[in-house]
């Protein structure tokens, strides 16, 4: 009695304090009014378990008294979801009326026995938000003791399970439709095992499954699976029965929820609801599947009652909808498979031919019936390496090795064995074979043919041997008739020499004749001056012909050194079309006809104009001073094939110069370009003219064509590579003014030069010019110099030297001393001719002094002196 006195005496409050929310509720709640009476009269039992069930993160619950009244923490709020806050203080009954069938008794069961008792994946039909719903729990259920030791309450604890037992269904079922699925081959039948499953599944009414056509408007069902109630829909639906956003919506491969029809509002339209009406449904969920880019296909799952569906539901739905159109689609592709390998059996069975397939390891996996009707053997003993046990045992071992080798490398192979017959008589055959590729690249084995070439090939031995002194007798005979057309090369290609070197020594003959001639009256001390003057000027201009002799050479050779540059090609044909006037004569007309504006191309200025007044000569010639000349500049898209020359495809300028004269035999046109061809009459012509026009060609990247008609004149066609940028403004023809020579007012020059007659002369001229001089005879002792006392103005260097080059000594120059200018001299040099100058002013020999000092000048400007080492 004293205790029963003590408990319901106020005490403490503090047992409430903490526990969030719930706590805070507690505090407020007028217990007073209910049975529990006020906090302050709480027994300590129910004090010290509300303390840690407040203070407690795992969902926990205490059902209290008789009427077992509900308190609980934050943690258990979510559990009885819209049922809360109400539910707090009321008794367990009342709060959960709609599962008290099955928590009552496991709750009166406790509170006799005073036994604990927990269960796991618990089912509660529980209703949320008017829908009762399955749902899954783990929980605890504990005994609380008085005072006085018997149960006056439960501590309950536990947490759902719902999504957890729902996904583990749904995914068993879905492994299981799945191998469902992977046994049919037959589409129709994997889409109707496909409804019939999700239908019992999810106790639908009805399921159906349907695809889209190409203009994505009409969707098309060949089955539906219905549990009886409902009529079956499948035929073809027009998609434009839908709301615009609902038709969005799917076409975007977002499912349509429909949980009522009369309340959805995108169905809830009279006429919408009557179309639902009419297939006897108030709820579907529909998963469309859209494919690159656009829907293919849909699923669909209806029920004749109002039904909410779940988020299991909906993802279900969206993965049977994925899995049976895969399922599908591997299904027509293995018929397609089926199809063609049925169709290659049956072509490859009918061939005349014996036809084999491995795998990927070499094993054969199929031979056609010509290979078991040839050998006699079976599958069996033909398959994997069984095949070889037909072959001659002589030809088994090195065919295998063979076979094996081609197989390592997965490439083809040819080879010829005998075969055995079924009838035990061995045939010669031949097998070749060609690997197979995935399109992934991946090496799937091998396809080959047998073919019997027994007949043949003795067939074959006996015409050999019939023949064998018929091709030993042609055999001499081309072996005699190759080394006459070998001879007759030699021949022609030294005729060729002969004729350039015969060329070369009757042109220089006749200009040392010259130069001979004036030197010996030089010679005379009664030689008047006037006389003197001629002779010398005489001399100049011989040495001015030999240079432009040797010049010509090196063009058609293409051994020049250029100096490319970018100009218009047809304002250069403006400028110099006045001096061609003046080369060809008044009674000649010149007309020009520039269809390009710019022609730009990057070549030698001087040389393009030297090949324009080489090709007007010949014009004026074959024109015998009178006639017309029509010249034309082009862009074209490509260079034609040029004799034995391929076309090629790109931009070009073509200029092409066209005379009115007497015409080019055809069975002279390959020699034109000859050097020293000629058909004009002796002292008329070098030769030479063209065979620059070829050179300057070829080295610029382009060629020369020629056309001609007896009786009606010829064009001559120049082909430059046509280039992109703004061209320089022109400044007339490049025979323009030059530099006046200048005084070398003591600067200092490095001469390098190996030749020492051409070494004393050139150290000599630069003396007289005014300039000091320094000689060296290599590179070396020129690298030398430049890094001893004293300093230089300029490095006057030859090209081909032994050793390190003009070109290379330029270069290091360069690097060691960037601010020393180089000039560089060179009578010929295929390192010029074939990479350039990379920079160096170049002047070529022969050379006048005058030249000389005008480049010296030009090189050094107003550089430095470069100061000496320290």
């Amino acid at each position: 009695m004293a205790a029963e006195v003590e408990a319901a005496r106020p005490m403490d409050l503090g047992f409430l304090d903490g526990g969030g929310d719930l706590g805070a509720l507690i505090r407020g709640h007028d217990w007073a009014a209910t049975p529990l009476g006020a906090p302050g009269t709480w027994p300590q039992s129910l004090r010290s378990a509300l303390s840690i069930c407040l203070n407690s993160s795992f969902p926990t619950a205490i059902y209290w008294g008789p009427e077992l009244r509900l308190l609980y923490n934050d943690a258990w709020a979510p559990i009885p979801a819209e049922r809360h806050p109400w539910a707090l203080g009321r008794p367990g009954r009342e709060v959960w009326a709609d599962i008290w069938d099955v928590v009552g008794p496991q709750f009166a069961r406790v509170v006799e026995t005073g036994t604990g008792f927990s269960t796991y994946d618990q089912m509660l039909p529980m209703i949320r938000q008017g829908v009762r719903r399955e749902t899954y729990w783990n929980y605890s259920i504990t005994p609380i003791r008085g005072e006085d030791g018997s149960v006056i309450g439960i501590f309950n604890q536990g947490h759902e399970t719902t999504d957890r037992v729902l996904g583990e269904r749904r995914n068993r079922f879905v492994l299981d439709l799945s191998d469902r699925l992977r046994a049919l081959s037959d589409p129709q039948a994997i889409i109707a095992a496909a409804q019939e499953g999700l239908g019992r599944f999810l106790d639908a009414n009805r399921v159906g499954y349907g695809e889209v056509d190409e203009t994505a408007r009409y969707f098309t069902t060949r089955g539906n699976w219905t549990d009886g109630s409902v009529p079956s829909r499948e035929g073809t639906h027009d998609l434009a029965g839908f709301r615009p956003e609902v038709l969005a919506s799917l076409r975007a491969g977002i499912p349509l929820l429909v949980a009522d029809a009369a309340r959805d509002p995108r169905t809830c339209a009279p006429e919408s609801l009557a179309a639902f009406d009419a297939i006897d449904t108030r709820a579907a969920i529909t998963a469309s599947l859209v494919k690159d880019g656009r829907m293919r296909a849909a699923l669909y799952v209806h029920a004749r009652t109002p039904r909410p569906w779940t988020e299991h539901e909906t993802e279900l739905v969206t993965e049977v909808a994925e899995r049976t159109w895969a399922a599908v689609e591997r299904a027509r592709v293995e018929s397609r498979l089926r199809e063609s390998e049925n169709r290659f059996r049956t072509m490859s069975d009918d061939a005349p031919v014996m036809s084999w397939i491995t795998d990927s390891s070499g094993a054969c996996t199929y031979l056609n019936r010509r290979w078991y009707e040839f050998t006699g053997q079976t599958p069996e003993t033909a398959e994997g390496f069984g095949w070889l046990d037909a072959v001659h045992p002589d030809d088994r071992g090195w065919s295998g090795e063979t076979f094996l080798a081609a197989h390592a490398r997965q490439e083809s192979f040819r080879l010829e064995y005998r075969l055995r017959r079924r009838d035990g008589a061995y045939r010669w055959a031949i097998d070749a074979a060609s690997p197979r590729f995935g399109a992934d690249g991946e090496f799937l084995g091998y396809f080959g043919s047998v073919i019997d070439i027994h007949d043949r090939r003795f067939a074959e031995t006996s015409l050999r041997e019939l023949n064998e002194t018929l091709e030993s007798r042609v055999a001499e005979r081309t072996a005699e008739l190759m080394q006459a057309e070998e001879a007759l090369r030699q021949a022609q290609k030294m005729e060729a020499v002969g004729q350039l070197t015969g060329g070369v020594a009757h042109d220089f003959n006749n200009l040392l004749t010259i130069i001979r001639s004036s030197v010996d009256f030089l010679r005379r001390p009664d030689l008047p001056e006037e006389r003197r003057t001629r002779y010398v000027e005489a001399i100049s201009d011989t040495v001015d012909r030999a240079a432009k002799l040797t010049g010509q050479l090196l063009a058609f050779a293409r051994r020049q050194a250029l100096k490319p540059e970018m100009f218009d090609a047809a304002e250069r044909l403006r400028n110099v079309t006045d001096m061609l006037r003046t080369i060809v004569g008044a009674r000649i007309t010149v007309r020009t006809e520039l269809a390009c504006d710019p022609c730009c191309v990057v070549a030698d200025v001087s040389q393009f104009e030297t090949a324009l007044i080489n090709m007007a000569v010949n014009a004026r010639d074959a024109m015998g001073g009178e006639g017309v000349l029509t010249i034309r500049a082009e862009a074209v898209s490509e260079m034609p094939a040029i004799r034995s020359h391929a076309g090629s495809a790109g931009r070009f300028v073509a200029v092409s110069l066209t005379d009115t004269g007497t015409g080019i035999p055809p069975d002279r046109l390959t020699q034109i370009f000859e050097p020293f061809y000629t058909t004009k009459e002796v002292g008329k012509g070098t030769g030479l003219g063209l065979s620059q026009v070829y050179g300057f060609a070829k080295q610029s990247g382009g060629d020369v064509a020629v056309a001609s008609t007896l009786g009606r004149g010829a064009t001559f066609t120049l082909y430059l590579p046509r280039v992109d940028g703004t061209c320089p403004i022109d400044g007339g023809p490049a025979t323009g003014g030059e530099e006046p020579a200048e005084h070398g007012s003591g600067r200092r020059v490095l001469v390098v030069e190996d030749n020492l007659d051409v070494g004393r002369f050139s150290t000599q001229i630069l003396q007289d010019l005014g300039y000091e001089t320094v000689w060296a005879v290599n590179a070396d002792e020129a690298l030398a110099l430049l890094s001893g006392p004293g300093g230089f103005d300029a490095v006057f260097t030859d090209v081909v030297m032994p050793g390190m080059s003009g070109i290379e000594l330029g270069r290091e120059i360069r690097r060691r001393h960037p601010d020393l200018p180089v000039l560089l001299t060179s009578g010929y040099s295929h390192v010029l001719a074939e990479e350039g100058r990379h920079g160096f002013e170049l002047l070529q020999k022969p050379y006048a002094a005058d030249e000389l000092s005008r480049l010296l000048h030009r090189v050094i400007g107003a550089r430095r002196r470069t100061p000496a080492p320290a």
